[in-house]
């Protein structure tokens, strides 16, 4: 009997363990490459995360030596309005609205930000949460990227969802995406030292307890 509870609590510690490594492995990001490109003319690595009070957008471009000219822009419906921000490689950092018609460009507004050289290959695109309807709603997006390079004399674009209207009609076959809640910080219930100490994670800490107390009965068991 003494034995059985020890197996039953071997087992417990294992699939608790195997809870743990799931739990690491959940990330709020989620990522797209060419495949789910209108086209495949070279390589895209798309990530969109929450990242603190924004939304991100990470694009990586590849297999397109020799180019002298890239861009990438993500088309935004928040439910009140549709617009436009990224590089455009006519225009620059650039910003746009949808009204039956583009508007001019402009600088970007507050809450929004484009990281990203003439010519680059990495950009980064933010967008703050309350200008996307704040957490937990949902917002539309799609995504245009776009290059030239040797033996295309003019830009090669591939958008994502791979089925989007496109620039005449931007609000058509969009994705759409629910903005998480941020879980708040919990307080410290005692106060800590003015040094640093190396703390783990709760999971962990509740892991390690876990494997130490099958040790302990194993080893009393033999």
């Amino acid at each position: 009997m003494y034995q059985t509870a020890v197996k039953k609590i071997g087992m417990f510690a294992t699939l608790f363990l195997i809870f743990i490594v799931a739990m690491v492995g959940i990330t709020s990001a989620q990522s797209w490459n060419e495949s789910d490109f209108s086209a495949q003319e070279f390589g895209v690595d798309l990530t969109l995360e929450s990242d603190g009070d924004n939304m991100k957008w990470t694009v990586n471009l590849s297999e397109i030596d020799g180019h002298w000219s890239t861009g990438a822009q993500i088309v935004i419906n928040n439910s009140s309005q549709t617009f436009m921000l990224g590089r455009s490689p006519a225009e620059g950092i650039v910003y746009k609205e949808y009204n039956g018609g583009w508007s001019a460009p402009s600088g970007l507004p507050d809450g929004m930000n484009v990281i990203g050289e003439v010519n680059a290959t990495h950009y980064e695109i933010t967008v703050d949460k309350d200008l996307l309807g704040g957490e937990g709603e949902t917002f539309c997006w799609a995504a245009n990227v776009e290059a030239t390079w040797p033996e295309h004399s003019s830009s090669e674009q591939q958008n994502f969802p791979d089925d989007w209207a496109r620039w005449s009609n931007p609000d058509t076959n969009m994705t759409c995406t629910v903005i998480p809640e941020e879980t708040p910080e919990q307080p410290v219930p005692h106060p800590q030292p003015n040094f640093d100490v190396p703390t783990a994670t709760p999971l962990l800490t509740v892991g390690i307890l876990g494997i130490a107390l099958v040790l302990f009965f194993r080893r009393e068991d033999e």
